[in-house]
């Protein structure tokens, strides 16, 4: 298949597409737009909060982490210090 045809039968698809598409959208009422407008904002809501609730429980690991590797190495240090009774 050329190059050319490729290109006709695409060109065909989208048309057909395209009036499809149109065909649909004209027959719904504004009613039914606002409700598809607001059905697709709500679900871009709920995409971008699982989105957001994904990055805060990723700096939250992170910090739980490092706050338990400051609280290991300062009871490492803590035990490695010299008793103060026996210097006495």
């Amino acid at each position: 298949m050329s190059l050319q045809a490729k290109a006709d039968s695409l060109a065909a698809n989208a048309s057909y597409l395209t009036n499809g598409s149109l065909a649909v959208f004209g027959a719904l009422t504004l009613n039914q737009l606002i409700g598809l407008a607001g059905l697709g904002l709500g679900l871009l809501t709920l995409l971008f909060n699982v989105w957001m609730q994904r990055r805060r429980d990723r700096r939250e690991q992170e910090f739980h982490e490092r706050r338990m590797q400051v609280k290991l190495e300062t009871e490492q240090f803590v035990t490695r210090l010299p008793d103060s009774d026996s210097t006495n």
